[in-house]
């Protein structure tokens, strides 16, 4: 995971990806850009709005990096994705 000057992605879930957990720690490390749904799954979100589905993708300020890079590497069903634009 290499963050450049340009804004990262969160994304959850890559399309095919069968490992979606529901223990939310990504949203206790990084609550700002992840929450649990109803549905008992993480998602994320940023300023503008919540993103559902597999592959959906959020903004990451850059006084968030740390904190999604962590949850990332902590996530158990690694469906957390760090992307570079």
């Amino acid at each position: 995971m290499m963050l450049n000057d340009r804004e990262p992605n969160a994304c959850m879930d890559r399309p095919g990806s069968l490992y979606l957990t529901g223990d939310g720690i990504c949203s206790e490390i990084a609550p700002d850009v992840f929450f649990m749904h109803d549905d008992g799954l993480a998602y994320v979100q940023d300023e503008k709005m919540q993103y559902f589905g597999s592959g959906a993708r959020a903004n990451v300020p850059k006084n968030l990096e740390d904190a999604v890079r962590e949850a990332c590497e902590e996530c158990p069903g690694e469906c957390i994705f760090i992307e570079q634009d």
